[in-house]
């Protein structure tokens, strides 16, 4: 038996501009789990039974929304590169989770470290702390040439 109530608030407010997957889900079901992010800087996951769970608040990654390239590009849409990198870390029962997301308008790439959290049976991901990647390789590679 499981809940279908949501053990972190979130919701597809704003338009979804990136997903990933993560994984059979933590709490056993080995049902699929996705990552949405959000055009509003959020980040949700979406349990193909379950539905969905908040997973990192707004703002978490640089927001897309109310940005645009420069002319004669701004009328295209962003679509963030998104990327679940898990890994064993020393025995396979400690695996790190990390989603990379790309912030083309800061020209960095969030690391949102992800952890399991809820009720036994009603697990789901969270995200813990978010780090970025910062390079001149970035910034350079995400130029408009208008000529």
């Amino acid at each position: 038996m499981f809940s279908t109530s949501q053990i972190i608030p979130g919701a597809l407010s704003t338009g979804a501009v990136g997903t990933a997957f993560l994984g059979p889900s933590p709490d056993g079901s080995c049902k699929a789990v996705f990552a949405v992010v959000t055009a509003d800087g959020g980040i949700v996951q979406e349990h193909t039974l379950k539905g969905l769970d908040g997973l990192a608040p707004e703002g978490t990654i640089h927001p897309p929304q109310n940005q645009s390239w420069p002319s004669p590009f701004q009328r295209l849409e962003p679509r963030l590169g998104v990327l679940m990198n898990p890994y064993i870390q020393g025995q396979p029962a400690n695996v790190v989770r990390q989603l990379f997301v790309s912030e083309p308008f800061t020209n960095t790439i969030a690391i949102v470290n992800l952890i399991v959290t809820g009720p036994g049976g009603n697990q789901v991901f969270t995200s813990s702390t978010v780090k970025r990647i910062s390079s001149a390789a970035l910034k350079s590679a995400c130029r408009f040439s208008a000529g």
